[in-house]
């Protein structure tokens, strides 16, 4: 952002040529976050502050807390299919027809789910989300 107001946005620094002396605020935008440039009240809104005001027009805690399943309260699976050796995938596979590509992307998210799950639950649980 410029002493005259201007906010200048690039994939790189020195894509346009500004006066140093003008610059009044510089940055990175980080992954995850944003801003909005208020053009009526001439502001900068920033990610905190933005997120702030999304979160409070709805009561999204109360519904997560209203709507959320842990998994402890989840009943015990009938049936795991944990350690199948290669032969007993593919007799599943053929059993049931599923395409080669569909049965390895399902087992590559199973795996990364079942290794993400406790992790991702635990953050959801504290409200630690970033």
């Amino acid at each position: 952002m410029t002493t005259d107001d201007r906010v200048i946005m690039a994939s790189e620094t020195g894509v346009l040529p500004v006066d140093p002396s003008t610059i009044k605020e510089k940055g990175r935008l980080q992954p995850g976050k944003m801003f909005v440039v208020d053009m009526e009240q001439g502001k900068i809104i920033s990610d905190d502050e933005l997120k702030k005001q999304i979160c409070s027009q709805k009561p999204y805690a109360e519904w997560l807390n209203k709507y959320k399943i842990r998994l402890e309260e989840l009943p015990e699976p009938r049936i795991m299919f944990t350690h199948l050796e290669h032969d007993q995938v593919f007799k599943y596979r053929k059993h049931l027809a599923i395409q080669p590509k569909i049965l390895k992307r399902s087992l590559h998210r199973w795996r990364w789910m079942e290794k993400n799950r406790l992790v991702q639950w635990e953050q959801i649980r504290h409200g630690d989300t970033q």
